[in-house]
């Protein structure tokens, strides 16, 4: 029976992420973008000792989970005779009164001992799904109950474009909180490959650097990233893990469904 139930969730994720890139490329196709311009790469070689120390350095920045609250039910009508395809909002549901840092997300630090606002605004967002008929969009996390690291200075410095579950998202919080720093070699932090985007963490004399790039584009980076004082990114992964882990914990008891997870 577990396994069973781990197969259909890995469809189901999976299924997700082909659909969220079917709507990227469409965007892209929308917006008249060359699709077959490639910039060329600053970064040379995924050498940590190469791209870490050309990472643009941020010295103000936030590390924590976030959890998405666009509340929009929405359907893609059928190409019309140039490709386009219109999107149709079915339902839109209030967001929680709580601070929105980043566009449609909550991070855990503005959630803390207002857990009960979060907890509305899925009920509300239960019942909207229930009133149009679309209850199984909320089987799993995406889009609707995603929950994703984040680094952020004044605008948002990572995708993690995949990562959208509880799990997920303590695994690279997780990864970032435990890495040695003082080490004379670099220390890799997280290496990841998932249907053309890529992103990598790594630590490294006192820092912790981020890279993310399109891969199918361009096999290198075309850009340098980004590289943080390691000792603050690790205190803050460490306490926004022990919020998220309150905080999904009162989420799931008081809705009696854990919606985080795959």
């Amino acid at each position: 029976m577990f396994r069973v139930a781990s197969v259909l969730a890995a469809a189901l994720h999976a299924r997700d992420r082909e659909q969220r890139r079917s709507t990227a490329e469409a965007s892209r196709r929308d917006a008249g973008e060359d699709q077959g311009k490639i910039d060329a790469p600053t970064i040379l070689d995924l050498d940590d000792r190469i791209w870490l120390p050309a990472a643009q350095p941020i010295s103000d920045f936030v590390c924590d989970a976030g959890f998405r609250v666009a509340g929009r039910f929405t359907n893609l009508r059928e190409p019309d005779a140039n490709g386009r395809r219109e999107c149709v909002v079915l339902a839109e549901v209030a967001p929680p009164e709580l601070p929105q840092r980043l566009p449609g997300y909550i991070l855990t630090a503005d959630i803390s001992g207002q857990t009960a606002e979060l907890v509305a605004y899925y009920r509300r967002l239960i019942a909207a799904a229930a009133e149009i008929g679309l209850t199984k969009e909320l089987q799993r996390a995406f889009p609707h109950f995603r929950v994703q690291p984040i680094i952020a200075a004044s605008t948002e410095l990572t995708e993690f474009r995949y990562y959208d579950s509880v799990v997920e998202a303590t695994t690279v919080l997780r990864g970032i909180a435990d890495s040695p720093l003082d080490i004379p070699e670099p220390h890799e932090i997280l290496d990841d490959l998932d249907q053309g985007w890529r992103g990598r963490l790594a630590a490294w004399r006192g820092r912790i650097g981020v890279i993310e790039w399109d891969w199918e584009e361009t096999s290198l980076p075309p850009t340098a990233g980004f590289s943080f004082d390691g000792l603050d990114l690790a205190r803050q992964a460490e306490a926004a893990l022990q919020r998220l882990a309150e905080i999904h914990r009162d989420l799931v008891a008081a809705l009696g469904r854990d919606y985080w997870s795959y």
